[in-house]
């Protein structure tokens, strides 16, 4: 029978309120265990925690973790490393913490009270802290959750970081061109138009091309609009998700970086849950979780039922293309040393920084292409406006 939790107020022998949470098969389980505590059921309701859960960014995500981490490493109870941080935490953090440490006062393993709580920390942070808690390091779980999650913020904000400058001046020289286009050259020819005067041969192409552009938008429209939803709908299925992101690696320089992306967050994840204790043939499908990539998620699944069958790590990885080459070759060094943790830690390394190089290089090339596009487009419409203005002179 499935069991769910239930959170309750309940009056004392003395007239006080009393209220928690209490794990049961239904409501009047929890009435019959509060009677049998000498306690009065006052209000019983099912406590729902919903995959939505609060806001937390993954910095938000990691520093939360990394002051559990330290404070269990510097020798506080669980319970009083939870009340420490319900004060000095995140706030995403502060609203959870009740929750979890209710669980944990049931006896609820740690890593399980946090999962019940939602999206704060994802299933991969909740699977190496469960990880350290088997094999009795539940702050070394901790810490290594928190390194996971600290590179994956830390990427992600050298990423936004190359793409700020670039976005930026996509949409403003975008939107220059627009009002350009679209509001003042118009403006000039009807100007033209209503004085009889000859419209200068750049301005009349212009003005002929913008016509175009508008004439097509709206049957791209009603054409695109039913493609776009049947290849949602498409993409909703897991035969679509599948050929889409296999697509997706194909693609020249974006698959690259996306087996590099995910060859260095699936080594991160397995070295950490290796180093807590873990096998590889346990640890391998949680780190595919990790992946953040569906088609190298399933390609770690083959990878893994080779394994278990008895076919070495490396040649598993390379036969299924589970992981870039570099980190192939060093998977099988780390097998025949025995450091296969250390060598995984050192992939991850690796490829975060090959992902963060071909981004920067990537945007290095773009700023000047947008530069001289946007720079050539305001050119030739700035162009056509002086050739309006000296004939409205003339």
């Amino acid at each position: 029978m499935s069991r769910s939790t239930f959170r309750y107020r309940a009056v004392r022998s003395d007239g006080s309120i009393e209220e928690g949470m209490l794990e049961a098969s239904g409501p009047e389980r929890v009435r019959e265990e509060l009677n049998l505590r000498g306690l009065m059921p006052w209000d019983v309701r099912e406590q729902r925690f919903t995959r939505a859960g609060p806001r937390s960014s993954v910095r938000d995500q990691a520093l939360g973790l990394r002051l559990m981490g330290d404070f269990l490493e510097a020798g506080l109870p669980l319970d009083r490393a939870l009340r420490t941080l319900e004060s000095v935490g995140p706030g995403s953090w502060r609203s959870i913490i009740p929750a979890v440490h209710e669980a944990v006062r049931r006896g609820c393993p740690f890593s399980d009270a946090l999962q019940q709580t939602g999206t704060i920390v994802p299933e991969v942070a909740t699977a190496i802290i469960r990880a350290g808690e088997s094999s009795g390091e539940v702050s070394r779980g901790v810490r290594q959750a928190a390194d996971l999650l600290e590179q994956r913020a830390g990427t992600k904000t050298a990423i936004q970081s190359a793409l700020l400058y670039p976005s930026i001046l996509a949409i403003t020289g975008g939107g220059a061109l627009l009002l350009l286009v679209g509001v003042v050259l118009p403006r000039f020819a009807g100007i033209l138009t209503d004085m009889g005067q000859a419209m200068p041969p750049s301005t009349a192409l212009l003005l002929q091309t913008t016509a175009a552009v508008r004439r097509v938008v709206l049957p791209a429209l009603i054409v695109g609009t039913p493609l776009t939803l049947w290849a949602l709908a498409w993409l909703a299925t897991a035969s679509g998700q599948h050929r889409w992101h296999e697509f997706l690696l194909k693609v020249p320089a974006l698959g690259t970086v996306r087996l590099a992306q995910a060859t260095a967050n699936v080594a991160a994840t397995l070295s950490a849950l290796l180093s807590s204790g873990l096998s590889i043939a346990r640890g391998l499908p949680t780190a595919a979780q990790a992946s953040g990539d569906p088609a190298v998620a399933d390609r770690l699944t083959l990878a893994h039922a080779d394994i278990v069958h008895g076919s070495s790590i490396a040649s598993s990885l390379a036969r299924h293309g589970a992981m870039t080459t570099l980190a192939v070759q060093l998977v099988r060094s780390g097998e025949e040393t025995g450091n296969l943790p250390g060598m995984l830690e050192r992939i991850a390394r690796l490829e975060h920084e090959r992902v963060v190089g071909i981004v920067n290089r990537a945007v290095r090339l773009l700023e000047p292409g947008l530069i001289l596009v946007l720079g050539g487009i305001v050119a030739a419409v700035a162009g056509a406006l002086l050739q309006a203005m000296y004939a409205v002179r003339a």
